[in-house]
Parts: structure tokens; sequence; C-alpha cells
């Protein structure tokens, strides 16, 4: 009973636990097979239990990769932006969340097929380095690591055109006023996306955001030459991209 008391005080509520963790506390198989008998706890997916009570949803899941797989999986994109008090006044009814990683580790067999209500896209790259711009948020009894805004914003860039439109990512960009220009500064100058760094300047010169006015331009690799990002719409010569003509709805060009 003393290992299922450790396990119970030292298990956030709402989250996964898998067996290497379970492992290493000392709580084997048997005891494993003897809490789930005795209805302690329930199989999420094979090598990934929850507490019987428990309704664990996709951060709970994501819990037990990041703090006891340790994965380096972070949340990012639009959904780190919604989850800080952005984009959310855009979303209607959004069921895709999206995950970044610059390795190749893959999302656990259990977390992959497990019905979490929503579509996980895990995007793996390397445009800009794992340690910069990232941060902690809180969601209940645990914290999950979440690329900071002015990270998500650059995320939220690279998914341009294929799994970002450019014209939800220009009414997203609208509410990305009060960002950090030293940490975008930092990130675009480490940014190897030609496309994420001419969007970034393009957005926050067009939308004359105070962010753009402080940072260096001339220190940010932009590139040169024309870039094909959208296939239609109006050839911003200052930045030698297509942009779609609704951006420009009220504006003489």
């Amino acid at each position: 009973m003393k290992k299922l008391k450790y396990l119970l005080q030292n298990w956030p509520k709402g989250t996964v636990v898998v067996d290497p963790w379970l492992k290493k506390i000392g709580i084997s198989k048997e005891l494993k097979r003897t809490y789930k008998k005795n209805e302690w706890i329930k199989t999420v997916g094979r090598g990934a239990i929850a507490k019987m009570e428990d309704e664990v949803k996709w951060p709970g899941g994501l819990y037990a990769i990041q703090n006891e797989l340790k994965y380096a999986i972070h949340i990012g994109g639009k959904t780190a932006l919604e989850l800080q008090g952005y984009a959310h006044y855009i979303r209607t009814g959004e069921t895709k969340v999206f995950l970044f990683s610059s390795t190749r580790a893959k999302l656990p067999f259990w977390f992959a097929e497990y019905n979490w209500g929503v579509d996980v896209c895990l995007n793996y790259t390397k445009f800009l380095p794992a340690e910069i711009g990232m941060t902690t948020k809180k969601f209940g009894d645990f914290s999950l690591t979440i690329a900071s805004p002015e990270r998500a914003m650059l995320e939220l860039l690279y998914q341009i055109p294929n799994q970002q439109s450019m014209i939800e990512s220009h009414l997203i960009m609208q509410g990305l006023i009060g960002l950090r220009p030293t940490l975008i500064q930092e990130l675009l100058e480490a940014s190897t996306s030609i496309k994420v760094n001419r969007l970034a300047l393009f957005f926050g010169d067009f939308l004359n955001h105070p962010w753009f006015k402080k940072i260096d331009k001339t220190k940010i690799n932009i590139g040169s030459g024309i870039r094909q990002i959208t296939k239609a719409g109006h050839y911003d010569t200052k930045y030698q991209i297509c942009i779609p003509k609704e951006i420009y709805a009220n504006e003489e060009f």
C-alpha cells in the first residue's frame, strides 16, 4: 500500500502515467494489474494509465510525454497563441492541436491512437533553436512546456500555406501587438527559414506593430529573389512575396 500511496500522492490530477515511470518508482506489472483489478486505475493505451475517476484530455497525455518520457515536444503555433490569450477570437469549433519538435521523437502509440476529441498535429522542424522562446503554462495541477507568443507567432507563419492559411494568419497577427521586440529579434536572427522571416517582417510592417519598429531588420536573413508562398494575389515588392488580395481589403496598392 505504500507504493500505491506514493503513486497517488505524486500523480497530478488529469494526467497519464506510463510504464517507464511506474518501473522507476518500483511498481511492477503485477502491482499494476492489481490496481486495475481493484478499479483504482484505467487503461489509456498500451503502457499508459489514468486514475479511474479522472477525465484525461490531451494536455494530460502530453504531460507524460514531456515529464515522464522526456520527449522534446512542445505546444506551439496557433494552439500556443490561443492558450496564452491570443487568437481565441477567431476560433470556431477548432479541433486541431499543434505540437512541435526539433527532434524525430514520435508520439507514443497510446497517445496517437487515443481519442482525445481533437486532431493532434506534430510538426518536425529545426528552423528555430530548441532552447529559445520557450515557457511553461499551468493546466490545473501540472505544467507543460509551450512556445512563448513570440516563438508561436513564427511557428504559425512556418505552417503557411500547408497547415495554416495566410488569411487566418493575418487575423491572428492583428492581435499580436504587445510582443517583446528583444525576443522577436533573437528568434528572427536565429531563424533559418527565409519564408518565416519575410512573413514576420511583412506582417509587422503592414500592421504597424510597435515591436516591428524596435527590431534591427539588417540583422535578419531574408535571402534574395522571389519566394512563392501563395499562388495568386498581390506581389509585395519590398519583401518579394505574394500576398492574398483579401488582406488588402481597405488598402491602396
